[in-house]
Protein backbone atom coordinates (compact mmCIF):
# COMPACT_ATOMS: atom_id res chain seq x y z
CA UNK A 1 0.00 0.00 0.00
CA UNK A 2 1.39 3.41 -0.93
CA UNK A 3 1.03 6.55 1.08
CA UNK A 4 -1.36 7.94 -1.55
CA UNK A 5 -3.66 4.93 -1.23
CA UNK A 6 -3.44 4.80 2.58
CA UNK A 7 -6.36 6.01 4.69
CA UNK A 8 -8.54 8.61 3.05
CA UNK A 9 -9.67 11.03 5.70
CA UNK A 10 -12.59 13.35 6.22
CA UNK A 11 -10.88 15.28 9.03
CA UNK A 12 -10.43 19.03 8.76
CA UNK A 13 -6.92 20.43 8.55
CA UNK A 14 -6.28 24.09 9.27
CA UNK A 15 -3.35 25.54 7.33
CA UNK A 16 -2.09 28.76 8.93
CA UNK A 17 0.52 30.44 6.73
CA UNK A 18 0.77 33.99 5.41
CA UNK A 19 2.53 32.87 2.20
CA UNK A 20 -0.11 32.23 -0.48
CA UNK A 21 2.02 29.98 -2.74
CA UNK A 22 2.81 27.78 0.28
CA UNK A 23 -0.87 27.59 1.21
CA UNK A 24 -1.77 26.62 -2.36
CA UNK A 25 0.82 23.82 -2.42
CA UNK A 26 -0.24 22.56 1.00
CA UNK A 27 -3.95 22.78 0.16
CA UNK A 28 -3.43 20.83 -3.06
CA UNK A 29 -1.50 18.02 -1.38
CA UNK A 30 -3.61 17.80 1.77
CA UNK A 31 -6.89 17.89 -0.18
CA UNK A 32 -5.60 15.10 -2.42
CA UNK A 33 -5.20 12.97 0.72
CA UNK A 34 -8.90 13.40 1.45
CA UNK A 35 -8.74 16.05 4.15
CA UNK A 36 -11.04 19.06 4.22
CA UNK A 37 -8.72 22.09 4.18
CA UNK A 38 -9.41 25.39 5.91
CA UNK A 39 -6.95 28.26 5.54
CA UNK A 40 -5.84 31.16 7.70
CA UNK A 41 -3.46 33.89 6.58
CA UNK A 42 -2.36 34.90 10.07
CA UNK A 43 -2.34 33.60 13.62
CA UNK A 44 -5.34 35.57 14.90
CA UNK A 45 -7.50 34.21 12.09
CA UNK A 46 -6.32 30.69 12.91
CA UNK A 47 -7.11 31.28 16.60
CA UNK A 48 -10.65 32.40 15.72
CA UNK A 49 -11.19 29.28 13.58
CA UNK A 50 -9.91 27.01 16.35
CA UNK A 51 -12.50 28.37 18.78
CA UNK A 52 -15.44 27.31 16.60
CA UNK A 53 -17.55 24.33 17.75
CA UNK A 54 -16.51 22.29 14.70
CA UNK A 55 -12.88 23.43 14.78
CA UNK A 56 -10.26 21.46 12.85
CA UNK A 57 -8.47 18.81 14.89
CA UNK A 58 -5.28 19.03 12.84
CA UNK A 59 -3.22 22.20 12.40
CA UNK A 60 -0.32 22.87 10.04
CA UNK A 61 1.15 26.20 11.10
CA UNK A 62 4.01 28.41 9.96
CA UNK A 63 6.17 30.08 12.59
CA UNK A 64 6.53 33.51 10.98
CA UNK A 65 3.10 35.10 10.44
CA UNK A 66 1.64 38.56 11.03
CA UNK A 67 -0.59 39.54 13.97
CA UNK A 68 0.10 36.35 15.95
CA UNK A 69 3.06 34.18 15.00
CA UNK A 70 2.96 30.39 15.04
CA UNK A 71 4.91 30.13 18.29
CA UNK A 72 2.51 32.44 20.15
CA UNK A 73 -0.46 30.64 18.56
CA UNK A 74 0.82 27.28 19.85
CA UNK A 75 1.29 28.69 23.34
CA UNK A 76 -2.20 30.19 23.33
CA UNK A 77 -3.72 26.90 22.14
CA UNK A 78 -1.97 24.89 24.86
CA UNK A 79 -2.89 27.41 27.57
CA UNK A 80 -6.48 28.19 26.61
CA UNK A 81 -8.14 25.43 24.58
CA UNK A 82 -9.61 22.38 26.28
CA UNK A 83 -9.78 20.32 23.07
CA UNK A 84 -6.48 21.01 21.39
CA UNK A 85 -5.61 20.23 17.79
CA UNK A 86 -2.63 18.14 16.79
CA UNK A 87 -0.08 20.79 15.78
CA UNK A 88 2.50 20.39 13.02
CA UNK A 89 4.95 23.28 12.79
CA UNK A 90 6.10 23.87 9.24
CA UNK A 91 8.80 26.54 8.98
CA UNK A 92 12.01 27.62 7.32
CA UNK A 93 13.57 28.10 10.76
CA UNK A 94 15.86 25.17 11.40
CA UNK A 95 18.35 24.14 14.04
CA UNK A 96 17.95 22.49 17.39
CA UNK A 97 17.19 25.71 19.34
CA UNK A 98 14.25 26.53 17.03
CA UNK A 99 12.97 22.95 17.06
CA UNK A 100 13.08 22.96 20.87
CA UNK A 101 11.28 26.34 21.02
CA UNK A 102 8.54 25.05 18.74
CA UNK A 103 8.05 21.82 20.66
CA UNK A 104 8.18 23.60 24.03
CA UNK A 105 5.51 26.04 22.79
CA UNK A 106 3.22 23.09 22.18
CA UNK A 107 3.83 21.75 18.68
CA UNK A 108 3.49 17.99 18.32
CA UNK A 109 5.66 17.85 15.20
CA UNK A 110 8.27 20.11 13.61
CA UNK A 111 8.97 20.02 9.86
CA UNK A 112 11.36 22.26 7.98
CA UNK A 113 10.48 23.88 4.63
CA UNK A 114 10.67 22.92 1.87
CA UNK A 115 8.38 20.17 3.08
CA UNK A 116 8.69 16.53 2.16
CA UNK A 117 5.05 15.81 1.33
CA UNK A 118 5.31 12.09 2.05
CA UNK A 119 6.56 12.92 5.54
CA UNK A 120 3.82 15.51 6.05
CA UNK A 121 1.19 12.96 5.01
CA UNK A 122 2.50 10.32 7.41
CA UNK A 123 2.58 12.86 10.25
CA UNK A 124 -0.97 13.97 9.50
CA UNK A 125 -2.07 10.33 9.61
CA UNK A 126 -0.30 9.90 12.96
CA UNK A 127 -1.93 13.07 14.26
CA UNK A 128 -5.31 11.87 13.08
CA UNK A 129 -4.85 8.58 14.96
CA UNK A 130 -3.87 10.41 18.14
CA UNK A 131 -6.87 12.75 17.89
CA UNK A 132 -9.22 9.81 17.30
CA UNK A 133 -7.83 7.98 20.34
CA UNK A 134 -8.24 11.15 22.41
CA UNK A 135 -11.85 11.46 21.27
CA UNK A 136 -12.48 7.81 22.18
CA UNK A 137 -11.02 8.35 25.66
CA UNK A 138 -13.19 11.44 26.15
CA UNK A 139 -16.28 9.52 25.04
CA UNK A 140 -15.50 6.55 27.30
CA UNK A 141 -14.89 8.87 30.25
CA UNK A 142 -18.29 10.46 29.67
CA UNK A 143 -19.88 6.99 29.58
CA UNK A 144 -18.09 6.08 32.81
CA UNK A 145 -19.33 9.27 34.44
CA UNK A 146 -22.92 8.33 33.55
CA UNK A 147 -22.36 4.83 34.97
CA UNK A 148 -20.87 6.26 38.15
CA UNK A 149 -23.87 8.55 38.60
CA UNK A 150 -26.17 5.54 38.11
CA UNK A 151 -24.19 3.47 40.64
CA UNK A 152 -24.30 6.30 43.18
CA UNK A 153 -28.07 6.56 42.74
CA UNK A 154 -28.45 2.81 43.24
CA UNK A 155 -26.28 2.96 46.37
CA UNK A 156 -28.48 5.71 47.79
CA UNK A 157 -31.63 3.72 47.02
CA UNK A 158 -30.16 0.59 48.58
CA UNK A 159 -29.23 2.57 51.68
CA UNK A 160 -32.78 3.94 51.96
CA UNK A 161 -34.25 0.45 51.54
CA UNK A 162 -31.95 -1.01 54.19
CA UNK A 163 -32.67 1.87 56.57
CA UNK A 164 -36.41 1.34 56.08
CA UNK A 165 -36.13 -2.31 57.18
CA UNK A 166 -34.60 -1.41 60.55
Amino acid sequence: MTIDSALISSEKVLIADDDEPTRILLRTAISKWGYQVIEATHGEQAWDLLQQPDAPKLLVVDWLMPQLDGLALCERIRNQLVLQPYIIFLTRLSGTPNILKGLEAGADEFLIKPVNYSELHIRLLAGERIVKYRDIVISKNQELQVCLTYINTLEQLLYLILEGKK
